[in-house]
């Protein structure tokens, strides 16, 4: 019988938004209030936004809107291995999702996580009105990973040090976590899902082309759907003593050519197949991507995303 782990509780905000807008690239109008438009000058990359369009008590509310899918995710993620009691190191992890419906700004969200083992769980997170937003499983486990098959038309993106080094700053900066080897985990797992939205598979496809995630935003009325990705947590365990020169307390110090030349500080590279894609109706696409992220040619984890887009 599922054991059933304290529930959780989640409150999403406006500066949240602004902070995966920032660390993202995605400025989707969706998720600002018409009153709060997404920010043309962008905040410094080494300071937290202190936009709270709320804070102010001679302000009018701001509107509830949605939160980005990945950011939702990303919120609930780092306690589903902890309700498990799983050890992040002992091989792969295992999440997969499904969004239902949007999770909005001002609303309370409830996390259950009911156990079936030390190693498998099953999640929800749900609203106030009992409502599902977001479902899936989660697994920790020996297992290995399955094997990626390159294909032809395979896009292949990188990350230099140098950028990986500011991206994780940022990123610790915004979503602080409880340990190194959890932040790192979950940054891969989000700069990969930066990169793919930007990449050249996922603006262009069927009869729409697109020069940049903004424009693609701005003709399409797109929601993620769901996702699964495969981490080989030992591996990233592995390589922490390589990653110490990004994830260190010395961000503040330039990273010499010397330095960034060594081996010890290879690029990220982002392997993506080409979309499949499924025109539900017309102008209405169910898309669904393959990435796998590596660091020093060794795989960090796999990832499989699904999103709905409606074209304007």
């Amino acid at each position: 019988m599922p054991l059933a782990k304290p529930a959780s509780s989640y409150r999403f905000n406006q500066e949240q938004i602004l902070q995966w807008s920032e660390f993202s690239g995605d400025y989707n109008p969706l998720h600002y209030p018409p009153t709060n438009k997404p920010p043309t000058n962008k905040p410094p990359i080494n300071k937290p936004a202190t936009d709270k369009p709320d804070a102010d008590a001679n302000q009018v509310p701001t509107p509830s809107v949605p939160v980005q899918g990945m950011l939702s995710l990303l919120t609930v993620k780092p306690h589903l291995s902890h309700c498990l009691d799983a050890d992040l190191s002992a091989g792969l992890l295992t999440v997969d999702t499904l969004l239902y419906q949007h999770v909005y700004t001002q609303n309370t969200y409830t996390l259950t996580v009911d156990s079936v083992s030390r190693q498998q769980g099953q999640y929800q997170l749900i609203d106030e009105q009992h409502n599902t937003c977001i479902k899936g499983n989660i697994s920790a486990t020996n297992a290995a990973m399955a094997e990626w098959v390159d294909q032809q038309d395979d896009q292949q993106l990188k990350v230099t040090a140098t950028d990986l080094r500011d991206k994780y700053h940022l990123f610790s900066t915004y979503f602080p976590m409880s340990s190194r080897l959890e932040q790192l985990i979950w940054f891969f797992d989000c700069i990969a899902f930066r990169l793919v939205a930007h990449s050249d598979c996922f603006l262009n496809f069927d009869r729409y082309h697109f020069a940049s995630l903004e424009d693609y935003l701005k003709a399409s009325d797109t929601v993620q759907t769901g996702q699964r990705i495969e981490i080989a947590t030992q591996t990233v365990r592995t390589l922490l003593p390589e990653l110490a020169i990004f994830t260190d307390d010395t961000y503040e110090k330039p990273l010499n050519d010397e330095v960034m030349a060594k081996p010890s500080a290879p690029e990220l590279t982002i392997d993506i197949h080409q979309p499949q894609f499924i025109e539900t109706k017309p102008g209405e696409y169910l898309r669904v991507f393959h990435c796998r992220c590596r660091y020093a040619e060794q795989t960090i984890h796999t990832a499989r995303t699904t999103l709905l887009s409606k074209m304007n």
